[in-house]
This record gives C-alpha cells, sequence and structure tokens, in this order.
C-alpha cells in the first residue's frame, strides 16, 4: 500500500471512529482488497476467504472506534483478517468441512477411469496397512454385515485407525 493510501486510510479510520459514516464507502473500498487478498493468501482463493474477509470487515467496523490514528493501519487492519482467518480454520476443523473440490474428468472418460483407478488403488494399499482384524473389519462391512454392539464399536474403531491412515498418506 503507498504511503499516500496509508495516509487516506488512517484519516478515514479516525473519522469512522468519530462517527463520520460519510467516508465508510470509501474506507470499505480501500480496505476490501486488502483484506481479501490476505484472507486469500491464508486460506487458499474460494468461498473460504470470502467468508473470512466478511468477517473481518464486519468486526473491524465494528470496533474502530479503538483505531489508535497515530499507528500505522496496516497492521491493525490485517490483525482483524488474521484472526478471522484463524476463527474460519477452527470452525472447518470442528466440523470436518471439506472444501469442495473441483471436477477433475467427466465421468465415463479416460482419464475418470484413470483417477478412480489410482483412488481404489490407494484405498487398498491403506486397507493393507491395517492390522487383519481391521481389515476384516472394514471387509465385513462393505457386505453383509453382523449386526450387534460389539462389531459397531470394532467397525467404528476400524474406521478411525483407517482415517489416521488415510490421512498419513
Amino acid at each position: 500500500m503507498e504511503p499516500r493510501d496509508k495516509e487516506e486510510l488512517r484519516a478515514d479510520l479516525a473519522r469512522i471512529g468519530d462517527g463520520d459514516r460519510v467516508v465508510l464507502e470509501r474506507a470499505f473500498t480501500r480496505l476490501h482488497p486488502l483484506v481479501r487478498g490476505f484472507c486469500g493468501r491464508v486460506l487458499g482463493d474460494g468461498p473460504l476467504a470470502d467468508d473470512a474477509a466478511q468477517d473481518a470487515l464486519v468486526n473491524l467496523f465494528a470496533h474502530v472506534g479503538a483505531y489508535d490514528p497515530e499507528r500505522d493501519p496496516v497492521p491493525w487492519v490485517l490483525a482483524f483478517a488474521s484472526n478471522a482467518c484463524r476463527t474460519v480454520r477452527k470452525r472447518t476443523s470442528r466440523r470436518r468441512e471439506v472444501p469442495d473440490l473441483p471436477k477433475l474428468a467427466a465421468a465415463g472418460s479416460p482419464e475418470a477411469e484413470v483417477l478412480d483407478a489410482e483412488l481404489r488403488a490407494a484405498v487398498r494399499a491403506t486397507v493393507a496397512s491395517l492390522s487383519s482384524n481391521d481389515a476384516d473389519t472394514l471387509a465385513l462391512a462393505m457386505g453383509e454385515r453382523p449386526t450387534g454392539a460389539t462389531f459397531r464399536k470394532r467397525l467404528e474403531r476400524a474406521i478411525g485407525r483407517f482415517r489416521a491412515a488415510w490421512s498419513a498418506r
């Protein structure tokens, strides 16, 4: 950010903090690309970065009264962006959300068949890395499986170990 832009942003934030809402749109126009770019670098371009940038700007404008005009505005702004990115990461990891993956190839195409074969091979290798008891449990679960709490618990544990092995790959 150019020194002139920083000074204008500093003045705009100070005015907004004093209650002047006339410069709010101008400040937003300056801040959005900065905050969105930061969030995009931290979270990757996509909806998560958009959400984090929006959260950061909402929180920033809610706390703009605490801004000290004697300080550089960019680190103050990026602190809000950093906190928003951290919050989005925690929220997605708690919910075990997986970002939407792009479609790699059309179904039935040669590329899709190769990808499917590679995925199946990776799953077989991961299952082979588990104990024979876990591998047998997962094999049973894929077909007609027994009922009962004991089997369900064995299956839950086997799936947990499979997930850990899969993540390690």
